[in-house]
């Protein structure tokens, strides 16, 4: 007996696999919602096990060792360089939590110029940055 791929169970064994994986795994692993994949499953397995699953796995490396305190090396060039990346993202996660207005009757932000005022009032120094 001669082995083929790629005959009805072949095509039988991977769409079942697709739909547990479907059925099993996030969206954000598979990239399918509704139907997607199920006309070509062999292709969709091949993109969530070599494209999406290697990408996020590295994703997910990266991410831990930056706020671990490392970093990568692209080019001869580390990044982040003493933390000048994480200390970009504070301040830009920063940015946007000024955006959002504070509750009723919360305190003014410590670095705003109400915050320096009411030191002022009280008989405090305001802190120069």
């Amino acid at each position: 007996a001669s082995m083929r791929l790629g005959g009805q169970e072949d095509d039988a064994v991977a769409s079942s696999a697709w739909r547990w994986a479907k059925r099993s795994l996030p969206l954000l692993v598979t990239g399918a919602s509704g139907s997607d994949g199920d006309a070509a499953p062999e292709a969709a397995l091949f993109n969530l096990v070599l494209i999406r699953a290697p990408f996020l796995l590295a994703c997910a490396a990266l991410l831990v060792n930056v706020l671990l305190g490392g970093g990568i090396v692209l080019s001869g060039a580390a990044w982040p360089q003493n933390g000048a990346a994480l200390h970009h993202l504070e301040a830009v996660a920063g940015s946007f939590r000024s955006m959002r207005k504070p509750p009723l009757g919360a305190p003014p932000p410590p670095d705003s110029a109400a915050w320096r005022e009411l030191l002022r009032l009280r008989g405090g120094a305001a802190r120069v940055a």
